[in-house]
């Protein structure tokens, strides 16, 4: 079980957009998760995140090449599947190599406590969290929906209506099988409105940074009321930097981006 942390302050607080418009139309928000992993593996460093498996469930896996960070771009509103992600970390760690570890902050909160130890070449990234559904909800729904079809690609933020109407669609080898705003659609609606989300969620003792993590990202809902100027409804993240390596990392990408 998690133990409860006191709520860290923030170092710095953002609102961030990544320059390269057609990676942001690919993101849920504003692109900046793949200008960190870009950046890590330009160090010759290891990147882990959350991405689909072949039967569309959600695992966590790593990528040293960013050519493949395509597969974790994206939110996938599903459990992930750890797998053996910490322990492969560990030993990249250990061989002297920069690790990127993102995922939700009781993932990051358990990585921690499965290293024992700090490390100067880790960077946390966790992933602003509203809870996570139940991997066995969003098969059976997959499987409803699908009807049989081979899928090639599932979006669940399709931006093609705006950052703001996302929705989410399915596609096969040669169409797209299915598309729906997010909050007309059955299984967004039954996440968003907590009907499939783990009880535990309710009561995360690693949440508001409490997780250990670098920094934290995530939408930054609310920009066009706060800050109209840089809104145009095709995603703006919010960045939190917890510790001064997580700043510093911010820092130095080419992003641009606003105090807030």
């Amino acid at each position: 079980m998690l133990a409860t942390k006191q709520e860290p302050k923030p170092l710095k607080v953002c609102a961030a957009i990544n320059p390269d418009e057609t990676v942001r139309m690919q993101s849920s928000s504003g692109g900046i998760f793949t200008m960190l992993a870009e950046a890590t593996l330009l160090e010759g460093g290891v990147v882990f995140g959350a991405r689909f498996d072949e039967s569309w469930q959600v695992i966590h896996d790593y990528v040293e090449d960013k050519n493949l960070l395509q597969a974790f771009r994206g939110a996938k509103y599903s459990q992930s599947f750890i797998g053996d992600s910490y322990k492969q970390a560990q030993d990249f760690l250990k061989g002297g190599r920069k690790v990127l570890f993102s995922g939700t902050g009781c993932q990051i909160a358990g990585l921690k406590l499965f290293l024992r130890k700090e490390y100067d070449n880790l960077l946390t990234v966790e992933i602003a969290c509203h809870g996570v559904p139940s991997p066995k909800v969003w098969h059976e729904y997959v499987r409803h929906i699908s009807k049989g079809k081979q899928i090639s690609d599932i979006v669940f933020r399709d931006k093609r209506n705006g950052w703001n109407g996302y929705g989410l669609s399915i596609k096969d080898n040669n169409n797209e099988i299915f598309y729906e705003c997010a909050f007309t659609n059955d299984f967004m609606q039954c996440f968003l409105n907590d009907l499939c989300v783990r009880p535990s969620c309710s009561n995360c003792p690693a949440k508001a940074g409490r997780s250990g993590a670098d920094l934290l990202i995530g939408d930054f809902w609310g920009i066009d009321g706060m800050h109209p100027e840089v809104y145009d409804n095709k995603g703006c993240s919010l960045v939190i930097a917890y510790s001064e390596r997580g700043k510093q990392v911010f820092e130095s990408l080419d992003a641009n981006y606003m105090e807030t």
